[in-house]
């Protein structure tokens, strides 16, 4: 049963390999043609894989963040007879994505509380943080850090 199964499938296999060269040798442009668009096609695909694979090595740029940011701005001091310059206002080199629409001395106050909990002072932080909900009581990510400092911490 085996050996018949097996002569069978043979056979049709030769079947098939005879026709697929009578009609290479029937119509070499389609086959050639068919070559090349598929060639073309794994091609394209291999350099869009490959692309792909580069930006996903690339290594992410460093981003600078502000040293300071300043919590009032003093206004200059008038003299008499000489033009005053209007101030650039001073602005981080990123773009603040979270919490949105801070002013600088809620940033500055939210920047003091992370690094108050980086330098294990957890009251000030505690207090920052709290500081910062009563301004921003909408912003659901200040509750988030605060509850996250008092889950690593023993308060």
């Amino acid at each position: 049963m085996k050996r018949t199964l097996g002569r069978i499938i043979g056979f049709i296999i030769l079947v098939i390999i005879v026709l697929v060269v009578i009609a290479a040798i029937q119509d070499p442009q389609l086959w050639r043609h068919d070559w090349q668009t598929t060639r073309q096609y794994t091609v394209q695909k291999w350099q869009a894989m490959h692309h792909w694979w580069e930006k996903q090595e690339s290594k992410p740029t460093p981003v600078a963040h502000p040293a300071t940011v300043p919590i009032t701005a003093t206004a200059p001091k008038l003299q008499p007879g000489v033009a005053v310059q209007q101030a650039t206002p001073v602005t981080p080199h990123v773009k603040i994505v979270f919490p949105k629409n801070l002013t600088g001395s809620q940033y500055a106050l939210l920047m003091a509380a992370r690094r108050a909990f980086w330098e294990h002072d957890v009251k000030a932080a505690i207090a920052d943080y709290q500081a910062l909900i009563d301004q921003l009581p909408e912003v659901p990510q200040l509750y988030g850090e605060l509850g996250n400092i008092y889950y690593q911490t023993e308060v």
